[in-house]
């Protein structure tokens, strides 16, 4: 089971590094580049971040996270608007867009339809085995 939940994490990873953010265009359709806008902003997510870790040793609440999470989430999102190029927004951008997926409900429901699959197998259905085997 443990061996399905890293596949799929790794194929999530994998769909949202390959794709980018369009790039903001003047009134010319010219594509808007600015560099040090998108390093700006992903120095102020990067140092929101340890911020975020430092509260979670202290004994954040939840929902403060969350919003640390969203917050530090767009801005990554803004600084790759900016600047697809830089990598370090493209990599905040898909972890934290990453991590929304993960906790969404409906690969929840998947990933307990596996597990629970997987206490219920009979050797007969192999289609739940070997799903149950990833």
């Amino acid at each position: 089971m443990r061996c399905l939940r890293y596949f799929l994490i790794l194929l999530l990873g994998a769909v949202l590094f390959s794709a980018c953010e369009e790039s903001p265009l003047d009134t010319d359709g010219d594509i808007v580049i600015d560099v040090e806008k998108s390093d700006e902003l992903v120095v102020t997510a990067d140092s929101l971040l340890v911020e975020m870790i430092n509260d979670a040793d202290d004994g954040a609440s939840t929902n403060e996270m969350l919003d640390q999470i969203t917050e530090i989430k767009e801005l990554y999102q803004k600084a790759v608007a900016n600047n697809p190029a830089n990598a370090t927004a493209n990599f905040g951008a898909a972890v934290f867009t990453f991590q929304d997926l993960m906790y969404h409900p409906d690969v929840e429901l998947v990933m307990d339809t596996l597990e629970s699959w997987e206490d219920d197998i009979d050797s007969i259905d192999y289609t739940k085995y070997y799903l149950t085997q990833y």
